[in-house]
């Protein structure tokens, strides 16, 4: 019987013992498992032979780059986002080369990765150069990629895959075949090759400011409203322009009254800022109040802010050419406008009165020195249309649709859509805050100069003859319509 307190003694011992023991050693975590890397993938085009392929390793990106590949090789500028992890749904994309018609070939599917290997002496397999989303039975699986066969056009089979649906709308158009969604990555985008913004120069409203050559830079239009000299320094934008922050507020009336300048037709200007890169979001933003009643001639007065490119041809051959042909390279390029809007007031007295917002493009043919105009509508009384007529000032063709998705005429809505009014409109708060961008491929662009050739049929029918020469954003009323906006950030950019 006393052995049985002495076990018990012993046995508490050993638990105490044991207690220490693993009190007092510490065993490491496992490692964290490696966290997934993105993969950025980019599209090489070529311009002699019209082909196109995604690369993601950066020394095949290096060797195309150096010319290993053969000449005319270039990054077209597209790209998207993908990863190496292992995820439930993500599974590599094979990719395989035709001799034959000098083209590659992508697909996420294992069986047809399989079979093609097995089968083909057409396309030879190379790598799995990615891993992708695998497509949903419904086939999508977030951001598509979309897979277009060129229905053996062109010297040869060849496959096209992108994300962009503009691109995959105008190629269906041109006789590509739709093959559906190929795979899905986590981004995409397009990156610019250059862009230019309006920035403010602190300086006031000008009646020439339209005119071409008045200017190389950003300048503030009006039109047959009386010239706004003097300028009033202020800190919030609080009449009915959506105008924040502090400016300069020009205006043609003689008192400090707000009733009175409110009443009536203003300009507000931001503070110009430098292009140092803390200063890059400053000095984009400008202010409108136009009233049609103020209208010195005629039944349409117009406010907005214009940048002028360069025009001119090269005096000496030691000056680099600044001007900009969009499509003068022979590569395919988008030309995109964008900018920020806020509109505070519309408002029509009378019947037949209203008023439009409108971002513009000008184009001139360097062959024969003519212009013409494309003009995006935002706002307006009546419902968006597509429209080519004469301009009523210069007698030059405007090309017109709006910002929408889908019934354009030409051309791609990114973001914003046009908004109608159909009054009365009596200060009606109508857009608080919205990001408009609108952008315009060659072959768009080829739309645009056929339709203007029907008013003007001297225009040259080649888009690489033709540069930017202004881009801008308007704001117009007829007769007594009354308007009042802000716009931020107006900016073209061209795409790679």
């Amino acid at each position: 019987m006393k052995a049985f307190p002495l076990l018990l003694q012993a046995a508490a011992a050993a638990c105490a013992l044991f207690a220490q023991i693993a009190h007092a050693q510490t065993f490491p975590p496992p490692p964290p498992p490696a966290a997934p890397v993105v993969v950025r993938v980019v599209e090489f085009a070529n311009s002699l032979t019209g082909r196109n392929v995604w690369l993601a390793d950066p020394a095949e990106i290096a060797a195309v780059e150096s010319g290993a590949a053969g000449p005319g090789w270039a990054r077209n500028g597209y790209w998207f986002d993908t990863s190496n992890a292992y995820e439930e749904d993500r599974v590599d994309v094979c990719r395989f080369y035709a001799p034959a018609s000098n083209s590659h070939f992508f697909t996420a599917n294992a069986q047809e990765c399989a079979s093609l290997r097995a089968n083909s002496t057409y396309w030879i397999y190379e790598k799995v150069p990615l891993r992708a989303h695998r497509p949903s039975p419904v086939g999508s699986c977030g951001l598509d990629v979309y897979r277009l066969y060129n229905n053996n056009m062109h010297n040869g089979a060849a496959h096209r895959f992108t994300t962009d649906r503009a691109l995959r709308k105008r190629l269906t158009e041109e006789g590509w075949i739709d093959e559906g969604v190929a795979f899905c990555v986590d981004g995409s985008g397009r990156d610019t090759e250059r862009s230019w913004v309006a920035k403010s120069t602190g300086e006031g409203p000008r009646s020439d400011c339209d005119d071409p050559g008045s200017t190389v830079g950003t300048c503030v239009m009006i039109r047959a409203l009386s010239p706004m000299s003097r300028a009033l320094p202020f800190t919030n934008g609080d009449l009915g322009t959506g105008f924040y922050g502090e400016g300069t507020r020009f205006t043609s009336q003689s008192t400090d009254d707000p009733t009175t300048i409110f009443a009536n037709s203003f300009v507000e200007v931001s503070p110009p800022a430098s292009d140092a890169p803390e200063d890059l979001f400053k000095g984009r933003q400008f202010g409108f109040r136009l009233v049609g009643s103020n209208r010195i001639v005629g039944d349409l007065a117009t406010a907005g802010v214009v940048h002028w490119l360069p025009t001119s041809a090269l005096v000496s051959t030691a000056q680099s050419d600044e001007r900009v042909f969009p499509w003068g390279d022979g590569r395919e390029h988008d030309l995109r406008l964008a900018f920020n809007l806020r509109s505070w007031e519309d408002r029509y007295d009378d019947g037949p009165a209203q008023s439009y917002g409108l971002g513009v493009l000008r184009f001139q043919d360097r062959t024969t020195g003519r212009s013409l105009m494309v003009t995006l509508q935002v706002w307006g009384r009546a419902k968006p249309v597509n429209v080519v007529l004469r301009d009523v000032f210069t007698g030059q063709p405007i090309v017109s649709t709006f910002f929408g998705f889908g019934g354009n005429s030409f051309g791609t809505t990114d973001s914003g859509g046009y908004v109608e009014c159909p009054g009365p409109c009596i200060v009606s708060v109508r857009l608080q805050f919205a990001t408009f961008a609108f952008r315009i491929a060659r072959a768009d662009f080829a739309k645009v100069i056929a339709m203007a050739r029907q008013v003007d049929p001297g225009l040259s029918g080649d888009p690489a003859n033709y540069l930017v020469s202004s881009f801008q954003f308007r704001g117009e009323t007829h007769r007594s319509a009354a308007v009042g906006f802000a716009v931020d950030g107006l900016t073209l950019s061209l795409s790679k």
